[in-house]
């Protein structure tokens, strides 16, 4: 998936919390915009701690090349490397 795709979601205003599916099947939830670091081939995700405080733990850092889609978490697709999601 291309940076440029992913960067406009982070930037909609409203923010809406989304979900990044990888390749291997693991996804990621990222329900505020600052809990995602987009480069031009990857994109570090903060895994936010158990406590919720919307600070995160820690980050994992994630090829672009990997990323196979991404929706909004109330399951409306935002973007595809192909086909619409169902």
């Amino acid at each position: 998936m291309k940076a440029e795709e992913i960067r406009k979601e982070l930037r909609n205003q409203p923010f809406r919390p989304l979900r990044i599916y990888l390749s291997d099947g693991k996804t990621y939830d990222v329900k505020h915009p600052e809990m995602a670091f987009l480069t031009r081939s990857s994109i570090h995700v903060g895994i936010e701690s158990k406590l919720g405080s919307g600070v995160a733990d820690d980050y994992d850092l994630v090829s672009l090349l990997h990323v196979v889609r991404i929706e909004l978490l109330n399951n409306q697709p935002t973007s595809s490397s192909g086909s619409p999601s169902q």
